[in-house]
């Protein structure tokens, strides 16, 4: 509770106060790992953080034409790079390390490694 408390009162905003709550939790999971302490469960598991998680505004949904207009402004190859993300929803790191040996065009297939 006392580090609830204390996350509570600083001046940031919750967001960023889960930022800090996770860093201390990952302490002292190397800190067990390297045996500094024994406890059989992280203390920091138990603290919380309100409105951590919580989104500050409501995602938008584009239509198809909304989506259209917008990819319509961009110079390639970032357009190819949009409808790429868009239609395998893929980030733009994934996209960026896209090469030419992913593709395979006879059987209409694109190849690539998803890091876990």
């Amino acid at each position: 509770m006392t580090v609830e408390d204390w996350l509570k009162n600083l001046p940031m905003a919750s967001k960023s106060k889960a930022h800090f709550r996770s860093v201390m939790h990952l302490m002292f999971q190397c800190a067990a790992r390297w045996e500094l302490f024994n406890e059989q469960r992280n203390p920091i598991a138990l603290v919380r953080v309100k409105g951590g998680s919580k989104r500050r505004q409501r995602s938008a949904i584009l239509t198809a034409d909304q989506f259209q207009a917008i990819v319509s402004q961009f110079k390639e190859p970032f357009r190819t790079m949009v409808l790429v993300g868009q239609c395998l929803g893929l980030r733009v790191s994934e996209i960026v390390a896209l090469q030419w040996k992913d593709f395979d065009f006879d059987r209409n297939l694109l190849l690539f490694n998803v890091a876990l």
